[in-house]
């Protein structure tokens, strides 16, 4: 009994510590970082639409695995999940690897053909950019409620020269039609939520 919690009690405190790190990093240079985002919103390829009226529920502001301030709520939050993620991986993620290889597994709709792909909840939009090269005559959407993880998404995804589109929209509140999107999937938004 006592060892189990001393092993959660030891994963949480390191992952508290690394992600402190991480943030403090990024806040250091912060207007730096800030510039970059916002100059990446005039370039593309692809898009970013953001909604200032969007309304955030409860639930979007947790901090997620412990994230400091969540997916909503600090500025940096794409770069800071990006990095976490990949020190948690090991540094064994910052080409996608784990996402080519979740986008390889995404069934095909029955006719075959895909002309527009949603992945729900896309965070740092690392399925998104391997969902667009799995389809690249495919228009890919992402979207997701943390406008920062969005900003990020698209900066990153123009920096790569891949055009993907970004909503920032509440995934059961879609901005588009019924019946739009040839495949519809997440990575990993209902374990998140």
């Amino acid at each position: 009994f006592f060892i189990p919690r001393v092993k959660l009690w030891w994963r949480e405190t390191t992952q508290q510590i690394m992600w402190a790190a991480i943030q403090d990093a990024y806040h250091a240079d912060g207007e730096m970082y800030l510039e970059e985002l916002e100059r990446a919103e005039l370039k593309g390829p692809g898009s970013l639409q953001l909604r200032a009226d969007l309304h955030i529920p409860r639930f979007a502001s947790y901090e997620i695995h412990l994230q400091p301030g969540g997916y909503v709520g600090d500025p940096f939050a794409g770069y800071i999940y990006y990095h976490g993620l990949n020190v948690e991986f090991g540094n064994g993620n910052y080409r996608d690897e784990l996402q080519t290889g979740r986008a390889d597994t995404v069934p095909l709709p029955p006719d075959g053909k895909v002309k527009r792909v949603l992945e729900q909840g896309c965070s740092a939009g690392q399925l998104t950019l391997a969902l667009k090269k799995k389809f690249p005559d495919a228009e890919v959407w992402g979207n997701d409620i943390g406008a920062p993880m969005l900003r990020f998404a698209h900066m990153r995804s123009a920096d790569l020269g891949v055009e993907t589109h970004y909503m920032h929209e509440l995934c059961e509140e879609s901005n588009f039609p019924d019946n739009h999107f040839d495949i519809v999937t997440n990575n990993i938004m209902f374990h998140e939520v």
